[in-house]
């Protein structure tokens, strides 16, 4: 779908009654973008579960079983709290600025994980994955209940991940996965502020970032550095709040979560060949950057609380 065209879009249902009820309406019968499929699973579920799991076993102090988990960002379909769970998350606090969670996204995770989930425990996990559909109800409110029964997930939402009712030194590990892109500059270094104040001593934030332009997901007219030609003044009229981008770069999240009292242990990164950026012409706003961070479409950060 032409980039400009889905934006007028946006910006209509940003204005409207129900517009995010209509949104997702579309989603899920025009543009079937909300589904998760049983071929996207591999790679959905090594993007939001697996990668992180990997960088917690080898850098965290705490086992994955014993841990507490908090996650913003959540999204609608419950993936990588459950993948988490079924991994044996000791528990799991998962969090949305509004309340995005569908029921019947979260049953099609739950049927996705009992047709392509093995792990050592597989028999406790269908186990599991059976009596969820088998008591599934659809209502948002239900659904919370059974993944606080079955997997000790508590979803909240609306919660402003960076003003947390939580304890001091709670928890364990931060997850958050390509939400990060879609918050403003001040909110990110609020919502690190409050990770770093619920994180227990050294624990640790790891959270990826999809730099690319997220219009040409869908437009393949235009290259995943489209917006980088535009000033911040000419990029207002293409940003609404429902598919808002920051357009910020790895300096930039370094900068905040040092600012927010974080180190950082590792980083892991998609770079492109920059061939597709041969063809933009740089806004001065980019300019600052060198060619080589530019050239990065996604990062995963892990960073540890300092002491």
């Amino acid at each position: 779908m032409n980039w400009k065209l889905k934006n007028n879009l946006f910006f209509i249902l940003q204005n409207i009654p129900f517009g995010m009820e209509i949104y997702y309406v579309l989603q899920k019968y025009v543009t079937k973008s909300v589904w998760v499929s049983d071929n996207q699973f591999p790679n959905y579920y090594k993007e939001k579960v697996a990668n992180h799991l990997k960088f917690i076993k080898e850098y965290g102090k705490c086992p994955i079983d014993k841990a507490t988990i908090f996650e913003f960002g959540a999204g609608w379909d419950m993936l990588a709290p459950i993948g988490f769970a079924l991994n044996g998350a000791k528990k799991y606090i998962a969090v949305d600025i509004n309340r995005y969670a569908h029921p019947e996204l979260v049953k099609n995770t739950i049927e996705l994980y009992k047709r392509n989930f093995k792990n050592d425990n597989e028999t406790e996990s269908n186990v599991k994955l059976e009596r969820c559909l088998e008591g599934f109800v659809n209502s948002t409110d239900k659904v919370k209940d059974l993944l606080r029964e079955e997997f000790s997930i508590e979803y909240f939402a609306p919660m402003d991940a960076g003003n947390t009712n939580f304890e001091s030194g709670s928890f364990d590990y931060v997850i958050s996965n390509v939400s990060l892109e879609h918050i403003p500059y001040d909110d990110i270094e609020r919502i690190f502020g409050e990770c770093n104040r619920i994180l227990k001593a050294d624990g640790l934030i790891s959270a990826t970032v999809d730099y690319s332009d997220h219009f040409a997901h869908s437009d393949p007219n235009i290259s995943v550095f489209n917006y980088m030609q535009y000033s911040d003044s000419a990029w207002e009229k293409y940003n609404s709040y429902i598919h808002f981008q920051n357009r910020l770069r790895r300096s930039d999240y370094i900068e905040l979560l040092t600012k927010s009292g974080f180190e950082i242990v590792t980083l892991s990164s998609v770079v492109s060949d920059g061939n597709e950026l041969k063809h933009i012409k740089l806004d001065q706003r980019f300019a600052k950057y060198p060619l080589e961070e530019l050239l990065i479409t996604h990062d995963h950060f892990l960073a540890r609380k300092k002491v």
